[in-house]
C-alpha cells in the first residue's frame, strides 16, 4: 500500500502483479512482464486515479470519504485468460443471486443464476452468453464467506475470483452495483430484484 507513485521501489516487486487505486473504479494495471512496464505512463495514470474524488462521479457514497491511495497485488494465475469471475448479491445476510461475468478482456457477457443455479430470464448492463458454467468446487464456501461478510448491510455485492488451481479470492465488495444506474431487463424483474431490498428503519 501506497500513499504515493514515488514510495513504489520497483525493483523488489515480482516481474507480475496488479497495480491499482483503493478508492475508484477503472484505475488499475495489470502488470505481465515488470521489463516492459512502461514506468511514465502508469506514473501518469495513478497520479489521474489519485487526484480526484469517485464519489463525485456518481455520489456513491462509500467513495466520498476513502483515502486516494495505491495498492499491489499479486497477479492470479489462470488458464482462460482472466481468473473466472462470480458477483453474489446479499441482502441483509442472504445470498439471493449471482452472476458470472465472462469475456472480461474482450466483450464482457454477464450471465445471472439464481442459487440453486438456474439461469435467470433478464440482463443488465451487457449481453448474456452462450457458456456453460460449472459450479466451482468451494462454490459453498464461496457463499458462506459472501453471507459472513454481508452481515449487518442492506445490500452488498460479493465478488470472487478463482485461479487456475481453484482457490477464490475476494475481489471487491460493491454497496451500488452499476453505480445503482442501470436497470435490469425487462422492468418486472427490476421490480422482482428491487424487493429484495429491505432498508433499516430511521433512528
Amino acid at each position: 500500500m501506497y500513499n504515493s507513485f514515488e514510495e513504489i521501489d520497483f525493483d523488489s516487486l515480482p516481474n507480475e502483479f496488479v497495480i491499482k487505486a483503493t478508492h475508484d473504479s477503472g484505475t488499475v494495471v495489470v502488470c505481465n512482464n515488470k521489463k516492459n512496464l512502461n514506468l511514465h505512463d502508469l506514473k501518469e495514470k495513478m497520479k489521474r486515479g489519485l487526484s480526484y474524488n469517485y464519489y463525485w462521479y456518481t455520489r456513491e457514497w462509500p467513495y466520498k470519504d476513502v483515502k486516494p491511495r495505491i495498492i499491489i497485488e499479486k497477479k492470479l494465475e489462470s488458464n482462460k485468460g482472466v481468473p473466472e469471475d462470480y458477483k453474489i448479491f446479499c441482502f441483509n445476510g442472504k445470498a439471493r443471486f449471482w452472476f458470472y461475468a465472462s469475456d472480461r478482456d474482450t466483450h464482457v457477457k454477464f450471465d445471472y443464476y439464481n442459487m440453486e443455479w438456474n439461469k435467470l430470464p433478464f440482463i443488465q448492463g451487457h449481453p448474456n452468453s452462450d457458456c456453460s458454467i460449472e459450479k466451482p468446487d468451494l462454490w459453498e464456501d464461496m457463499v458462506s464467506v459472501a453471507e459472513f461478510i454481508s452481515k449487518g448491510f442492506p445490500n452488498i455485492r460479493v465478488d470472487f475470483f478463482i485461479d487456475k488451481y481453484g482457490q477464490f479470492y475476494v475481489g471487491e465488495l460493491t454497496m451500488t452495483h452499476f453505480s445503482g444506474l442501470v436497470p435490469f431487463e425487462p422492468d418486472s424483474w427490476d421490480n422482482r430484484i428491487g424487493e429484495m431490498l429491505v432498508l433499516p428503519n430511521k433512528i
